[in-house]
Parts: structure tokens; C-alpha cells; sequence
């Protein structure tokens, strides 16, 4: 089956959306009423009211349910003949009679002997298709109570009804209490340790419940239904597609749906009983997904509304796994933003956002997503933003950050260099990454000649005109520092409280003037390379420090390649800032 909407302009401007439907290959060919029969879907929109929909009521999803389950004429009789029996029981009490008797006198005033009717008062006469609409869901606390309490009138109507003579109680302030272990049925009869029963298991009504719960409920009820129509009609196409089932829940339930989902229907096979289509702004839920089964609605880079499916962008299978591993809930929110920067660690995680800000282009009011892998294995998050086809990216910017790891031969962060390395006869030492022990003037001349590590010309081999890699020299920290003089200023006020014996040795160094803003900054590399997270920590927390009039308290430039970033992650934010000292 095909649907196809498009606009269709008619005159004066009057515009409305156009379907066209056809089944088979050959557009124009109908489809049958009995063929449309067999597609069968179930909608939960953003808005639904599940107390509404399990009420007691014609056509509510309880009731649909329940006649799907009963298997035969059988069930019914079964069913109906105790509403027979509450019937028969009903019409013989006291109250009920007199109720019928005041009716039956003034209908006998009102007639005289023309008319002669009368009434009997009683329940509606049994029909299983109104049985099924009047039940309703009520809640069980999962608790059963061992002490009881009534009034005491209530619990002398009852134990005169069931004729109780002997029964331990307990009264207090107008109460009957009453423990069901010091009760049995051969002491009470059976019919009346029954009633004890029913009042052990508390149950409440769904308008006392919580939304998230009631929807829970509701949802599975829905696909209950669904599941037994598809076992009655094999031969039916059955979906359900729900808008926001996250509405309400904790992250935990969220998650506990999404399982229930994925068990009950197969992991999505063909072997399912039902299609299931979400739609949903929850990362939770994301996360948990296959790759292959999400798809990104996006605005483009044109303004324009685009559809990514994930199964089409170039992923292989292991890559795919991967970046299942790597997608957890806070990773999975760069498929609702309008631009991703990817970063290797904590340090730029943590700084970027406060850098940005000090640039005037906040990223959360500009939904940037900063996206920390946690190492360097870009290429899986590379791959969803730069297909050359339109169809098979997510066309939002999207930005690496990295270092450059110059004169390391090691895959994995800087922090690994002791053991020494050997790139284009560049070689740090075991000195050389030791703060006190290091020559400096070498280090930097190192740095100079070296080149970037094999991992670092590897990741910026993915570039494209959809995807740029920013790389630090060296690493993020070092860039950090030799920005400004200001840099460094703040960088030691944090160093101070990190590493007072450090910090006491570089400032002497910086204060004789001995060191040249770079050689400075390759100081406090080799002092922080190690803590980079506290680092980055205790550095943001200084920047967002505040004079008397609100302004920031110390000045920071930041460094050129991150004012990059933030002009293609904000581009409408900053465009045409040259240079921004802050």
C-alpha cells in the first residue's frame, strides 16, 4: 500500500494537503474494504487521557480486551450467570422491595385503574457486551494486610449477615480491629473469612493513581489487545504507534518499558505480533534502541525539516556496536540538538560551555550538544554527519575537538609518555615529561619539529565539508595556557589550590622572567597532564567567578581553534566575530 500527501496550492493561496492512496505497483489501483480490514493500528497520542479510556464505558480498551479473551459461548454463560445470581440476590433485600413498593403507590395514584403498571426494581437485564464495558481497572496495592479495621457498624451488619458468634476483636476509639492470624475459616465459616480476605487486599481507583502508572496501564491493556486480535486473525497487520510513551515515567520505568517492549514483541522480528512506532524526545529511550531503529527528525542546514534514518548512514556492523556501547542516555542527546562538538575527555567537557559563554554563544540556548567519548574513537559518531548523500546523514554541523598529540606515537592520551617515543627522530625522553627535571627550551623545540600522532592524522583524515576537526597543539591544556598572559594568570590561582609546591616553583620561574609565555605553558602542561579532570574542574569554577557588578572576575582569551568551533556550532550566534578576548 502507497500514501502519498503534497501540497496542493489552489487559487487566491488557499493551500491544503493532498492524499493520494494506492495498492500494488501501479499508482491508481485501488484497495479493496476488505483488504483495508486487515490493517489494523492502535494510536496513543501525546495527549491521552488513560483514566478516560479505562473508564467504565462503551467501547473502553478493558472491555475490547475481555472480548477478545473469551473463548466461547461457554465464557459467557459463565460470566453472565453470576450476574444472574447478584441479580436474584439483589431484588429480595428489604430496601430494594420498599424502593419498588413507594414507586408502585404513586404510580398507583397517579394511573388509577386506566394504567395499570408496575415496576420491579433490579439490575439491568444481563448482556456480556455491557458486562465488558463496565468493568474497570483497579489498582492492588501488592500488599496484603494482616490487621483489619471496620466501624462498628459495618462490623456488626456483617457478623449478624454471616451469622459470625465467635471472633477475636479488639476496639479502639469506635474501631473494630481485627488479626487475621488469630482467624480461620472453620472459626468464622468459610463465606465470611472470604469478606476478611476481600478487605486484607486494598485496591484504589486509577484517578488516585499517577499519570506515568495509569499510562503504563493503559499501554498495556492497548497491546494486550492487540496481541490477542493478531492471535484470533493471523493473517492481520497489527501496530501500535505511541507519541511520548515517556510521559511521566522516571528514567528507571522508562527503562523498564522499553524492555517490556523489546521481550514482548520479539526484538522487533518479523516474528512479532504487532509493529510498534515511537516517537519520542527521551534520551533514555534512545539509548536503549537499536541503532538501526532510530530515526532523526532534524531541521537541516537549510531550515528545511529531513528524516535520517540510522540504518542508512555508512556504519558498519562492529561500528554499530560500538556506537550502541558508546550511546548512553547523555550521549544520546546529540540527536536533539542543532549541532554536535565530539570531544575526547573530561577537561574539554567540562570547559567548553563556560568557554562558549565567555564568547557570548551559550550552548545549551543554542541546543549544541557537547558529546564526551571518553577516548578517541570518533569515527562510529563521525560516520552519522558526513555521508556524502543527504539521506544517509544527519545534516546538523558537527565538530571534533582533539589534540594533536605531537611527538607521542600512543593511541590513547598523553599520560602514557613516560615509556618515550620515537616520530621523525623526535623523541620525549623520560625527563622530558617530568616537571622539574625537563629542559624546557628542548621540549618546545621538540614541539616545534614534531608532527601529530598517527591517531590525531587519522581522525582529521575524516574531515569533510560536513564534519570539521578542530585539533590543540599538543593537547587542549597547553592551548589553554599559552593563550595570554591573562591565561595563565587564572591557571595559576587554580594550581595553587591543586598543587601549592608546584605552583610556588612556577611562579618564581614566571616572576624572574626566565620563561616565555609558551615555555610558561609547557610548565603547567607537565603539571596538570596528569589531573586533567580536577583540572578542568576547579578552572571552569574560577572563570564563573563574578566582580560586585555581575561581570567576570578575570579576563581569558580564548584560544583561535575553539573560537573556531563555537563560530560553526553557533554560526547565526557569532557570525562575523573576529577576535573575542573575554
Amino acid at each position: 500500500m502507497h500514501i502519498r500527501y503534497e501540497r496542493d496550492v489552489k487559487l487566491q493561496g488557499v493551500e491544503r494537503i493532498k492524499t493520494t492512496v494506492w495498492g500494488g505497483e501501479l499508482e491508481g489501483q485501488s484497495i479493496s474494504f476488505q483488504v483495508l480490514e486487515l490493517l489494523n493500528h492502535v494510536f496513543l497520542g501525546a495527549l491521552r487521557d488513560a483514566e478516560s479510556d479505562l473508564r467504565p464505558g462503551k467501547g473502553n480498551r478493558l472491555g475490547q480486551l475481555l472480548r477478545k479473551v473469551v473463548a466461547g459461548d461457554d465464557d459467557k454463560r459463565s460470566i453472565l450467570e453470576h450476574v444472574k445470581q447478584a441479580n436474584r440476590k439483589i431484588i429480595q433485600e428489604s430496601p430494594v422491595i420498599k424502593t419498588g413498593e413507594i414507586i408502585n403507590g404513586n404510580l398507583k395514584e397517579i394511573e388509577k385503574r386506566r394504567l395499570k403498571q408496575n415496576v420491579q426494581i433490579g439490575l439491568m437485564p444481563p448482556d456480556f457486551n455491557k458486562i465488558a464495558d463496565s468493568l474497570q481497572t483497579l489498582l492492588v496495592t501488592g500488599k496484603k494486610s494482616l490487621k483489619l479495621q471496620f466501624d462498628e457498624s459495618e462490623w456488626k451488619y456483617l457478623t449478624t449477615k454471616y451469622h459470625v458468634k465467635e471472633c477475636p476483636i479488639e476496639n479502639l476509639n469506635g474501631k473494630v480491629l481485627i488479626n487475621l492470624t488469630d482467624v480461620s475459616s472453620e472459626l468464622v465459616g468459610q463465606d465470611f473469612y472470604n469478606v476478611l480476605l476481600e478487605h486484607a487486599n486494598f485496591t484504589f481507583d486509577l484517578h488516585q493513581n499517577g499519570l506515568g502508572y495509569n499510562n503504563i496501564i493503559y499501554i498495556a491493556t492497548v497491546l494486550g489487545d492487540l496481541i490477542e486480535r493478531k492471535n484470533i486473525e493471523s493473517y492481520t497487520y497489527n501496530a501500535l504507534l505511541i507519541e511520548e510513551p515517556e510521559a511521566h515515567l522516571h528514567p528507571q520505568l522508562q527503562d523498564l518499558l522499553f524492555n517490556f517492549f523489546t521481550n514482548r514483541l520479539q526484538n522487533g522480528t518479523d516474528d512479532s505480533p504487532i509493529q510498534l512506532f515511537i516517537t519520542s524526545h527521551s534520551p533514555t529511550l534512545t539509548s536503549k534502541a537499536q541503532i538501526d531503529n532510530i530515526m532523526v527528525f532534524h531541521e537541516d542546514r537549510l531550515g528545511n525539516v529531513a528524516v535520517t534514518s540510522l540504518s542508512n548512514c555508512p556504519l558498519n556492523n562492529d561500528e554499530k556496536a560500538d556506537l550502541k556501547r558508546y550511546l548512553d542516555v547523555t550521549k544520546s542527546q546529540l540527536f536533539f540538538s542543532k549541532a554536535v562538538i565530539l570531544v575526547e575527555g573530561i577537561s574539554e567537557a567540562l570547559l567548553l560551555p563556560v568557554l562558549a559563554q565567555r564568547l557570548g554563544c551559550p550552548l545549551d540556548e543554542n541546543a549544541v550538544e557537547i558529546v564526551n567519548i571518553d577516548g578517541v574513537a570518533f569515527e562510529p559518531f563521525i560516520k552519522l554527519f558526513n555521508a556524502n548523500e543527504k539521506d544517509n546523514r544527519i545534516d546538523i554541523p558537527c565538530i571534533v575537538v582533539t589534540d594533536d598529540d605531537r611527538c607521542t606515537d600512543d593511541n590513547d592520551d598523553d599520560t602514557n609518555e613516560e615509556k618515550g617515543s620515537e616520530i621523525n627522530g623526535v623523541k620525549l625522553t623520560g625527563d622530558d615529561l617530568k616537571l622539574k627535571k625537563a629542559d624546557i627550551k628542548t621540549v618546545m623545540e621538540k614541539f616545534r619539529i614534531g608532527i601529530p600522532s598517527d591517531r590525531a592524522t587519522k581522525v582529521k583524515g575524516c574531515e569533510s565539508k560536513f564534519v570539521t576537526v578542530s585539533t590543540a597543539f599538543k593537547t587542549f591544556e597547553y592551548e589553554l595556557a599559552k593563550a595570554s598572559n591573562n591565561n595563565i594568570d587564572v591557571i595559576m590561582k587554580v594550581l595553587a589550590v591543586m598543587q601549592p609546591k608546584n605552583h610556588t616553583w612556577i611562579l618564581k620561574k614566571i616572576k624572574e622572567k626566565v620563561l616565555s609565555e609558551e615555555e610558561a605553558a609547557i610548565l603547567i602542561w607537565l603539571a596538570v597532564r596528569k589531573e586533567k579532570g580536577i583540572f578542568a574542574q576547579k578552572l571552569a569554577v574560577k572563570m564563573e567567578e563574578v566582580d560586585e557588578k555581575g561581570a567576570a572576575k578575570y579576563k581569558f582569551i580564548i584560544p583561535t581553534y575553539l573560537q573556531e568551533v563555537f563560530k560553526k556550532a553557533c554560526p547565526m550566534q557569532i557570525e562575523g566575530v573576529e577576535d573575542i578576548p573575554c
